[in-house]
């Protein structure tokens, strides 16, 4: 691992509660005794750290580690989650990443309306 990914690391661990630690911890433990079943599969998520990692993107609007952004399974088990806790996803999320023209509800030309009926 080079230097500036340590560093990386070292700071994001500087940030975690004891009880975060304990998880790191628990999960680098897993990895040593489990070293053979995980090569060639992702690695489990700690649904704390996703926790983490999706507060703060809907806080701040960026990743925690935009080298490392949330992957599709990530968001998945997210969602899993905060079902379970009976939440719902926020509104509002792809804001400014598409928009909808004025002239949404007007009627189709009839050339497009025509292609539903072949």
């Amino acid at each position: 691992m080079e230097l500036r990914s340590r560093n990386n690391l070292e700071k994001k661990l500087n940030l975690l509660s004891e009880e975060e630690l304990e998880l790191v911890s628990n999960f680098i433990d897993e990895l040593d005794v489990n070293q053979d079943s995980l090569q060639g599969e992702e690695t489990p998520e700690i649904p704390s750290q996703l926790m983490k990692k999706w507060k703060y993107l809907l806080e701040n609007d960026e990743e925690l580690d935009p080298l490392n952004p949330l992957s599709n399974r990530e968001i998945e088990t997210i969602c899993q989650i905060l079902s379970k806790e009976n939440k719902t996803r926020p509104t509002g999320f792809a804001k400014g990443e598409f928009t909808i023209g004025d002239d949404f509800n007007d009627a189709l030309p009839d050339e497009i309306v025509d292609e539903f009926y072949q």
